[in-house]
């Protein structure tokens, strides 16, 4: 995965997803990188970038004191996570 630091910014991975799932595009998601002002980011690379996402919160939910208000939006983004997963078996990507 080229670009790891842009593809797993919050803004950028956001951005891609309601590509994907919201405008139900079929295209690449593309974004204007560092090296490149047409950057791809597949559907395979957000939903690693999407599990990443998943699991830091998980870490960090261990270290709070009050991890309850923390559980929705694991759980938020595990849905997110599973839409994107069955949105590529569908592909067949």
């Amino acid at each position: 995965m080229q670009c790891i630091r842009a593809k797993t910014n919050h803004l950028i991975r956001r951005q891609a997803i309601k590509h994907y799932l919201h405008d139900k595009r079929k295209d690449v998601f593309t974004f204007m990188s560092l090296w490149n002002d047409n950057e791809p980011y597949p559907l395979n690379e957000l939903i690693i970038a999407q599990l990443f996402f998943v699991d830091e919160l998980k870490a960090d939910a261990k270290n709070l004191k009050e991890p309850e208000h923390i559980q929705s939006l694991i759980r938020s983004e595990e849905v997110t996570l599973q839409r994107l997963q069955a949105l590529q078996k569908q592909r067949g990507v």
